[in-house]
This record gives C-alpha cells, structure tokens and sequence, in this order.
C-alpha cells in the first residue's frame, strides 16, 4: 500500500509517504498558526521527495485528534479534500493510536499525553492485553482534565507499576504528574507527537478507520467556537 499521511493537530504539523512499512518521505513545520497555509505544500513536498504523485497512491491517512482544534479541522479538511478530488480511500487515525505506534515493542502500561493548554492534558493509557489486537488495549481515554487528575486516574488503574510515557508536555506539567506518584519513564521527545510517519504506519498496518463519509475530528473537550444559538460544537 503507497499511503500519504497528514497530521496537523499540535504545533508539529507532519506529512508523510509510506510504502507499507517503508517510510520513503516526511516534512514538518512547527508552528500551529502556519498549518492552514502549509499543510496542502507539506502534503505536495512529501509527495515530490518521494518522487511519487497523488496518481500513484493508494490511500489517505490523518491524524484526527485530540489536538488543537483548528489543527485537527484543518488538516481532516485537506485530507477530504484530497480525497475527493482523486477518489482516494481515507482512513482516519487518532492521537494516541498514532503515538502508540512509535512505542511498538514497549512493554507495561503507556500513557499518550497531549497539552491541551488550560493547564490541562489530552490523555489516554494503554495496557497489555494478550486477547487483544496487537497485543494492547485502551484500559483509559481519551480523557482532558488537570495532570493531577490524569496521574490519579493512571494510578488508580496500574498502582505501583511503572508507566511508559509519550508527550508533548512541558517539564512543569510533567512534573505535576509525577507529583502524584506515577512513576513515569519519558520516551524521547520526538516521540510525543501524532507524527505523519505514524499516522501512516497505523493505516498501512491496516489498522486505521475507513471514511465512509462520516469522518469528523476527535475533539474530546466542547469546542469554543459556538453553533448559533450559542451552543458549542460537541466534543
């Protein structure tokens, strides 16, 4: 399978071109206010590096959140655009499933945390579980609350055992966890954000979630735009 995979939910925004497992191109840019004007150019530059063109593709993949709400609208609306225009099959990948997939082979629990801003995190655990499809189940989230509520949620969940984590969280929030008596060992930062390259490999592992037209983004907290009328978007 020949997959382009976008992502642009946090301030690392990513796009990438996988031949099956083979990742054969990726581009990022950081900086949440450019993804509206970069995410189709960082779509285009992968696509060129990898010497490849949409033609030649077989299917779509984003990342669909939780993450920055115009981030995650934006780049879902670039892939169905995408989409359309060529008559692609899209497949959407959340968050975490896209950063679990960079702890492939990591054993015990793993937490997947994402800065939500507010003083407060996007988070969700996964487990052993060898009944389960790859081996792995969501034993928590997604979740959004204060890093104290997560970390006492995981506890309660694994107790003294020591947690895997991946994020894009600051050394103070990261501290505020441990503050609770995780005991968390941090992967690399690299590793804490939904990068295109995983977005992909969770679809090209054939494990991502086909569009049949009803794909929206994965906000998990109300919106702050309002519908008219005053409502917020649902979560």
């Amino acid at each position: 399978m020949l997959c382009l995979a976008i992502d642009t939910a946090t301030p690392l925004g990513s796009a990438a071109v996988l031949r099956d497992s083979e990742l054969l191109s990726e581009v990022s840019a950081r900086g949440l206010e450019a993804h509206s004007a970069l995410a189709l150019p960082l779509a285009e530059e992968a696509l060129r590096r990898a010497g490849l063109g949409l033609e030649a593709l077989d299917a779509l993949a984003v990342g669909t959140g939780p993450g920055s709400f115009t981030g995650v609208r934006i780049g879902v609306a670039t892939a169905k655009g995408l989409s359309l225009a060529r008559a692609l099959p899209l497949y959407g990948v959340s968050s975490f499933e896209a950063m679990l997939e960079a702890a492939a082979g990591v054993r015990g629990p793993v937490l997947t945390a994402l800065d939500a801003r507010r003083d407060e995190l996007y988070a969700a655990l996964s487990v052993d579980d060898p009944a389960a499809p790859e081996g792995r189940r969501w034993a928590m989230g997604p979740r959004h609350a204060k890093p104290e509520q997560i970390a006492a949620a995981v506890r309660a969940l694994v107790g003294e055992t020591a947690v895997f984590a991946l994020s894009d969280l600051s050394p103070a929030l990261k501290a505020r966890l441990a503050a609770e008596g995780l005991t968390l060992t941090h992967g690399a930062p690299m590793l804490g954000s939904p990068m295109a390259r995983f977005v992909g490999a969770v679809v090209t592992g054939r494990r991502g979630a086909l569009d049949t037209g009803a794909l929206e983004p994965t906000y998990v907290r109300a919106s702050d735009a309002k519908l008219p009328g005053g409502r917020s978007l649902a979560p």
